[in-house]
């Protein structure tokens, strides 16, 4: 199977401005581990709820909590 997302955009609001690459680097990898090991059974969908996210202590942390996140709300 083949899973294929698309994020149009990443909007990180409070953050030095380095720390967006790092977070979006780390959500992308995190994500992909998530969907390799626990593909969520959803329909196709045009948008995703994610809920609330709390920052980590370093920027790949937020970006990994970003990523649990969405995939928790392709899972719902």
């Amino acid at each position: 199977m083949t899973v294929e997302v698309h994020i149009e955009r990443l909007v990180l609001h409070g953050f030095p401005d380095g720390d967006g690459a790092a977070i979006a680097a780390a959500l992308r990898d995190r994500l992909g581990e998530l969907l390799a090991g626990v593909p969520p059974s959803w329909t196709n969908r045009s948008h995703v709820d994610g809920g609330s996210v709390t920052t980590g202590p370093s920027a790949r942390e937020t970006g990994e909590r970003v990523a649990a996140a969405v995939h928790g709300g392709l899972s719902r």
